[in-house]
C-alpha cells in the first residue's frame, strides 16, 4: 500500500503592526448575538468594532487592503431583554469616546452610528491563549481637533442579525463563528458566505 506522508502546513509569518498610537477609523459594527456572560454569569450582547489603522496596509498576492483591527464590546442583557450600559462601564466609556459626548440617562444609542468615527487607538502586542503574538487595541482616546490624517481606504458596513443575510460575504471566519455561538444562530446558522479578510 502507498504510504501517506505526514505533512505540516507552512503558514506565512504575519507582521505584527507596531505597538504604538495611531489614528483609526470604525468601518465596520458586527453584532454577534446574544452570550453568556463571563463566568456563565447573566447574557450579553457581543460587538465586534472593526478598527481600520489610517494609513497602514497589508499585501495579500496582487492585493493592497487596509490594516484592520478589531475592538470587542459586551453590553449587559435586562430582564426584559433591554441592552444596557452604566455610566461606569468601560464600553460606554469607549462609546463616549467615539462619538465625543456624554449620554443623558435614558438615552437610546444605535451602535451602527459607529461607522465612521475616528480615534486615536493605543495598539500593544500581548500573547492570546495558544501562545501566539498578537497585536491588540488596548485604549481608545479622542482624535485631537485639526490633526491631519489619512483617508479609509476600505469598505463601510455593518451586520446585523436581523437582517441576516445582508453583507454576510464581508464576514471573516471569527465572526461567523461568533455568530453560530450566539443564542439567535443555534438553530439557524449562518451560511458559509465568507472571506478571507485581513481582520
Amino acid at each position: 500500500m502507498k504510504p501517506i506522508e505526514m505533512a505540516a502546513i507552512e503558514k506565512p509569518e504575519r507582521q505584527l503592526t507596531a505597538e504604538g498610537t495611531y489614528p483609526t477609523e470604525i468601518r465596520a459594527v458586527v453584532d454577534c448575538g446574544t452570550h453568556r456572560g463571563y463566568e456563565g454569569k447573566g447574557s450579553v450582547r457581543k460587538f465586534i468594532m472593526v478598527h481600520e489603522v489610517l494609513g497602514q496596509t497589508r499585501t495579500f498576492g496582487e492585493r493592497v487592503v487596509p490594516e484592520n483591527m478589531s475592538f470587542w464590546i459586551q453590553v449587559k442583557i435586562g430582564d426584559s431583554g433591554e441592552l444596557r450600559l452604566f455610566d461606569t462601564n468601560k464600553n460606554r466609556k469607549y462609546i463616549e469616546t467615539m462619538m465625543n459626548r456624554k449620554f443623558v440617562p435614558g438615552e437610546k444609542f444605535d451602535p451602527s452610528e459607529l461607522v465612521g468615527k475616528k480615534c486615536l487607538s493605543k495598539i500593544e502586542h500581548r500573547q492570546n491563549k495558544r501562545g501566539d503574538d498578537i497585536a491588540v487595541i488596548s485604549d481608545n482616546m479622542p482624535l485631537p481637533n485639526g490633526m491631519p490624517v489619512a483617508d479609509a481606504i476600505g469598505p463601510s458596513w455593518v451586520y446585523d442579525l436581523d437582517q441576516p443575510d445582508q453583507n454576510i460575504d464581508q464576514l471573516a471566519p471569527y465572526m461567523v463563528t461568533q455568530i453560530q455561538q450566539s443564542d439567535e444562530r443555534r438553530s439557524q446558522p449562518v451560511k458559509e458566505e465568507v472571506t478571507d479578510g485581513p481582520f
